[in-house]
């Protein structure tokens, strides 16, 4: 029954995967998920179907697909199945959040606990595998449990691995963007401008023989080559990729 019960549940998770990623804010989900009991503000029981991708789980409607809730993987704190909390636990959460939303004493009951700051402002989703598996409950909830547990500490580390490229662009960012580099690259233009525009006449008034301040002048316009292209670096990284394509100043110091 177990064998037979993860196939199923196998397929499903896969149906729903591939639905979700083709659009993830499809309503067409008729197919694919697994079919729960979810827990309401008003403390009653509806049937929704939870189906998540590599960045989203969402809960919808099994007659008609809506989305009714959307979650972020990477914002997920926690994924518990009620009867794994200690006894601390379950003393915890009597007094606090389940006096505020009550919540159902089936040990079957998931528990999605998401960060307070996050898209989903810290809410507790709970919900519960649906009636007609009551027969194979315990199995089904582990099995949901363990599956979004797996997805969410995928989601987790592709976030910190976005987070620490997110923080250097903030960081090059508040750098190039600041007043004081700003007045900085405009000041280089205009000396690039007096320089090559001093080494256009001393070329004129040689007839083409650079003298040894010729060479000096022709040596900074190198470097100014190098400040250029540092500072375009900069800009390509902080504002990568669409506000950098779109800016016509980014084209014209590319070319």
């Amino acid at each position: 029954a177990l064998a037979a019960l993860k196939k199923r549940a196998g397929r499903s998770s896969v149906n729903s995967m591939s639905n979700i990623e083709e659009d993830p804010e499809s309503v067409n989900h008729a197919t694919g998920g697994f079919v729960v009991q979810m827990l309401m503000l008003d403390g009653t029981w509806f049937n929704r179907k939870i189906v998540w991708n590599r960045e989203t789980a969402q809960f919808v409607r099994p007659d008609t697909g809506t989305v009714v809730d959307s979650i972020p993987l990477h914002e997920i704190e926690e994924v518990v199945l009620m009867h794994e909390r200690t006894a601390a636990q379950r003393a915890d959460s009597s007094e606090n959040a389940e006096k505020k939303s009550p919540i159902s004493q089936d040990i079957n009951t998931i528990k999605i606990l998401t960060i307070p700051d996050g898209f989903n402002s810290g809410r507790c989703y709970y919900f519960r595998p649906e009636a007609e598996y009551r027969q194979e409950t315990d199995s089904l909830a582990e099995l949901i449990c363990s599956q979004l547990r797996a997805s969410v500490r995928l989601a987790h580390k592709r976030d910190a691995r976005k987070s620490r490229f997110k923080r250097a662009q903030d960081l090059v960012k508040k750098v190039h963007d600041s007043l004081a580099f700003q007045v900085f690259v405009s000041l280089l233009i205009f000396a690039n401008f007096a320089i090559n525009a001093a080494e256009a006449q001393m070329t004129d008034l040689l007839d083409g023989n650079m003298d040894d301040t010729g060479r000096r002048l022709e040596a900074l316009d190198s470097v100014f080559t190098v400040l250029f292209a540092t500072e375009l670096c900069m800009n390509a990284f902080c504002h990568w990729y669409r506000p950098f394509i779109n800016d016509g100043w980014s084209a014209f110091d590319v070319i």
